[in-house]
């Protein structure tokens, strides 16, 4: 599995579009504002995101990113697939329904008085650094950044799976589809 199966990390700046039109049909996405402001556009949908700001996008719509004003704007953009950072935890499914069904947005900002933002920046912040310098384990610990992240924001959100019929569905075939996938290759 090659760094680009996991994550990849954009830096850009300048003025006019900074993220070209484009979706990702399995992968998530942060993007913060480092400098100036842009206006990201997720479907039908545009924000304006402030110097700080970061966003959090789901994957299967078309995104891009222009810098709101006449002056420069700076954004970073940590792109990476759900499965990869949460394989380890055997959450690859469980993920997928516990964040994506509870938050319907196709993108949540995080901005300064939100909770989470200081905890977001210091982990893209490191995540950044681990990538420019691409020391021995640079993708591993990268990885780690983005499990913090999305772990905190699972946790911000306050799921509560006890109350979701698709979280109920989902324990109860649970044990079906492990026994499936254990001995699919047996006769039945």
């Amino acid at each position: 599995m090659t760094e680009q199966d996991l994550f990849s990390v954009t830096v850009r700046g300048g003025r006019g579009t900074l993220i070209a039109p484009h979706y990702h049909e399995d992968a998530l996405e942060f993007i913060e504002v480092v400098k100036g402001s842009a206006d990201v556009t997720v479907g039908l949908d545009s924000v304006r995101v402030s110097e700080g700001g970061i966003v959090h996008l789901l994957p299967g719509f078309v995104h891009f990113a222009v810098a709101a004003e006449e002056s420069e704007c700076f954004v970073r953009v940590l792109t990476y697939r759900p499965r990869a950072p949460f394989s380890l935890d055997a959450l690859d499914e469980r993920f997928l329904s516990l964040y994506m069904l509870p938050i319907s947005n196709r993108l949540v900002l995080f901005t300064e008085e939100h909770p989470l933002h200081a905890s977001l920046r210091a982990h893209m912040e490191s995540a950044i650094s681990e990538w420019r310098g691409k020391e021995l384990f640079y993708a591993s610990l990268i990885l780690s950044e983005i499990c913090h992240m999305m772990a905190a924001v699972l946790r911000s959100y306050g799921y509560n799976e006890e109350d979701s019929p698709e979280y109920r569905n989902m324990l109860r075939i649970e044990p079906t589809v492990a026994y499936i996938g254990a001995s699919y290759s047996q006769k039945l």
